[in-house]
């Protein structure tokens, strides 16, 4: 939302600030509801706000309101004031069960912060909800919590099946300082409409959306030519299987993106399964990031891009398309297994930086996903590499902690066909080594 970062960093500066404060005592007036600073007569996140902002110096109360912020009834507003407030609003939260059930032609709930009209569901306050069931018909989840709510909203899938057939996402996160996705069990969201839009994609998102570490199952999305998942913030891969499929009904024409945000996307854990016609994952203005996890992309177009930069620290990667690894900006390797082919041409970036050493090969012709490509060491006790693309390939670009420093590699496709030290011609620039098969030939392997 609009004001997240200004949020965030009164968050990120709270307590510091708030210490200051911590020995000041303000004079408060008789009893009050406890915790109802704005005496609006409940315990809302527009309360902390409101005494957030008063510590802060940039808002005042008056006598009544100081009264409902004096928890611990010393006479004084401080930072204990406001994290026993904070606790007494999470604990709030937590007191009901915030649920929603999915009846195939209807939708039943129960808790606060939930509204139910036919099939559309509007979750309006942060906190915990849990999601079960299977529809028949079109039916959304929408997130949207007021400007003032500054906690997370934290959604656990519980065995969940979604169909849609219009331009209506299943999950829609309209406004909400982050939302968090926990799934359990099976969960699958589908989406048949044919027209390719952000706003139809079966889970849109204009703020920050996680998918949690706390994830113990599978989040399979399917879509015709809506996009997967879509977010004009930031997204967050953390944990769970989850398998996208776009262009589910086979047309082979449907051009729609699997994972696409404006903000950073970063794989912190998730086994990430991807075929698409579209775009894998793309950034369109800031970075991919790949710390731990899995990925793997069959895409018809850019399998992994980042506009600012891609980024792979660890995990293992394999990004499959008619473009393998794209970057307006840069390639930053320095960990984890990376496989990156395509047909069109080499990984493209402006600028590198290689701490893990990186091969790229350009292949004079196109070779099956079935081809594997080998690469053979003259340490024999080493043991080969094997490398297995998700589609057909020219291209291909590997980087892997395996490679040791010394090692010479003899190229190979498939066992059969080797280059011979004539057939290659290397061109070193930085940490990079590009190598040019001229041609393979029927040649035994070394090993």
């Amino acid at each position: 939302m609009n004001n997240s970062g200004f949020l965030k960093r009164c968050a990120a500066g709270v307590t510091a600030l708030l210490t200051c404060f911590s020995m000041s005592a303000f004079a408060v007036s008789a009893a009050a509801v406890p915790g109802d600073v704005n005496n609006d007569g409940s315990v809302t996140a527009a309360d902390m706000v409101r005494m957030k902002n008063y510590l802060l110096g940039i808002g005042t109360l008056t006598d009544s309101e100081r009264a409902g912020a004096d928890l611990n009834d010393d006479l004084g507003i401080n930072i204990i004031d406001f994290v026993l407030l904070k606790s007494m609003f999470i604990n709030d939260g937590a007191t009901s069960e915030n649920t929603i059930q999915l009846k195939g032609d209807t939708v039943e709930a129960s808790g606060e912060g939930i509204t139910v009209e036919g099939t559309s569901v509007t979750i309006s306050r942060s906190g915990a909800y849990t999601i079960s069931g299977k529809m028949t018909t079109d039916a959304t989840i929408t997130v949207s919590a007021a400007a003032e709510d500054i906690e997370d909203v934290e959604i656990t899938l519980d065995n969940v099946s979604m169909t849609n057939t219009s331009d209506t996402p299943c999950i829609m996160i309209e406004n909400a300082e982050k939302t968090k996705i926990t799934f359990e069990g099976t969960n699958v969201l589908t989406n048949t409409y044919d027209v390719l839009e952000a706003a139809s994609a079966a889970i849109y998102a204009k703020d920050d959306i996680s998918f949690t570490k706390k994830s113990t199952g599978t989040l399979k999305i399917n879509t015709n030519a809506c996009m997967a998942v879509y977010c004009n913030n930031d997204i967050s891969l953390n944990g769970g299987t989850i398998e996208i499929k776009t262009d589910s009904d086979g047309s082979g024409i449907a051009e729609s993106d699997a994972v696409k945000a404006k903000g950073n996307i970063e794989l912190k854990g998730a086994d990430v399964s991807i075929n698409t016609e579209g775009d894998g994952i793309k950034s369109t203005k800031n970075a991919v990031v790949i710390n731990q996890g899995t990925v793997s992309i069959k895409s018809g177009k850019d399998a992994l891009q980042g506009e600012t930069a891609v980024t792979i620290t660890g995990g293992s990667v394999t990004a499959s398309g008619d473009r393998g690894i794209t970057s307006v900006g840069a390639l930053n390797i320095s960990g984890g297994t990376v496989l990156a082919t395509a047909t069109d041409n080499q990984s493209s970036y402006a600028s590198s930086d290689f701490t893990q050493p990186v091969l790229a090969l350009d292949f004079p012709e196109i070779h099956t996903k079935s081809e594997k490509v080998i690469l053979y060491p003259t340490d024999e006790a080493a043991g080969a590499l094997i490398y297995v693309s998700n589609k057909k390939y020219s291209y291909v670009l590997i980087s892997d902690p395996a490679f040791t420093e010394g090692n010479k590699y003899q190229i190979c496709i498939d066992s059969d066909y080797c280059a011979s030290a004539e057939g290659t011609e290397t061109v070193y620039s930085g940490s990079e080594m590009f190598t040019h098969i001229k041609g393979l030939y029927p040649l035994k392997p070394p090993l």
